[in-house]
């Protein structure tokens, strides 16, 4: 079974090979598109990590589509990567590049999770970059910190980091509280028309135990928090911001 198969098999409809340039001990690098939209819910936090943890899950779904394939030398790069994944998602054709700083699949919109592997043997399969979003500047217009911008976009200033970052301003609190969000921010995907009627992602696990609320977070421990919360990707930065922002919003 090929790459291509393997990927189809395991629920995986865009994935893309590139030569590995750069890389002296590896060929070829897979990239692949998971989609995690389950639907819209109240929540006050953002879609990407009310299911299972995507580093986790990311990387348990890579190593089955590469076993099923074959490859059994490889580096599974996820999120934490020397890798621009946008870029080479982008240069593979897997979808158009937004303004937000996000590739937007044809099927998915821009709730997907992009996750690669660097590989030993040699394949090379990929469409023609897809080209720019429709350039309405709705996100531009809607963005709440006003962090996106013709000339790209302004970190600093992005709802989403705000929510994680350890020490805010009183700007920046007042910012979380009007915009309703105590982690991420979901604002210039939702406003985008390239997201109208997007597919549900095929995956369950992605669509389970979903974690819309923390209703308990001050009345847990530092240790009961992150037991509790373990399988969910914002819980790497502890209890503190998560528990501060709750709190803002009360």
């Amino acid at each position: 079974m090929d790459l291509k198969e393997s990927a189809l098999k395991n629920k995986i409809e865009y994935a893309a090979c590139l030569p590995a340039e750069g890389f002296s001990d590896y060929r070829s690098l897979f990239v692949i598109l998971i989609p995690y939209y389950c639907g819209g819910r109240d929540s006050y936090f953002s879609k990407y990590t009310r299911g299972e943890d995507y580093h986790k899950f990311g990387r348990r779904l890579m190593e089955k589509i590469l076993s099923d394939a074959g490859e059994t030398d490889h580096k599974i790069l996820i999120d934490a990567s020397p890798l621009h994944e946008l870029s080479l998602a982008y240069a593979a054709g897997l979808g158009k590049k937004g303004k937000n700083g996000l590739i937007i699949n044809e099927k998915y919109g821009s709730y997907v999770f992009i996750a690669t592997a660097l590989l030993k043997t040699e394949a090379e399969f990929h469409s023609p970059p897809a080209g720019e979003c429709l350039n309405c500047g709705r996100c531009v217009i809607n963005c709440p910190g006003k962090a996106i911008s013709e000339n790209g976009i302004d970190y600093k200033k992005c709802l989403s980091l705000i929510t994680q970052s350890s020490k805010i301003d009183e700007a920046q609190e007042k910012l979380i509280k009007e915009c309703g969000s105590a982690w991420g921010c979901d604002i210039c995907q939702d406003c985008c028309p390239m997201n109208e009627n997007v597919s549900e992602t095929p995956f369950e696990e992605l669509k389970v135990d979903l974690l819309l609320n923390m209703d308990d977070i001050n009345e847990l421990s530092q240790k009961q928090f992150k037991e509790k919360y373990k399988n969910y990707a914002l819980s790497y930065k502890g209890r503190n911001i998560i528990r501060r922002n709750i709190n803002l919003l009360k």
